[in-house]
């Protein structure tokens, strides 16, 4: 995998994505840290499932199939006097 800096990257982006074109994941350093990927477009499904699969085994991802959708969670009634902030911070509090 090829990496690149910011600076090079604006200055030379046609170069850049001649590369990426042909195939070749460009890894985009800011200060020497890792910031972005640049990977060549795929628009097939299987490519996506096996994408999925991939952050999977990183741990990047969770998946639990399931028959049934999930319902969604009934809205919270709040008197117009309640502190909607300090409500979310006390129903997070675990004591």
């Amino acid at each position: 995998m090829k990496s690149s800096n910011i600076s090079y990257l604006r200055d030379h982006l046609s170069e850049v994505l001649s590369c990426v074109k042909e195939g070749e994941t460009v890894l985009v350093l800011d200060r020497k840290k890792p910031v972005a990927r640049l990977v060549p477009h795929t628009s097939s499904e299987k490519e996506l499932s096996t994408r999925l699969q991939e952050l999977q085994q990183q741990g990047m991802l969770t998946h639990t199939p399931s028959d049934t959708p999930r319902k969604p969670h009934k809205p919270i009634k709040l008197h117009s006097s309640v502190d909607v902030v300090q409500y979310l911070l006390d129903d997070r509090d675990p004591s």
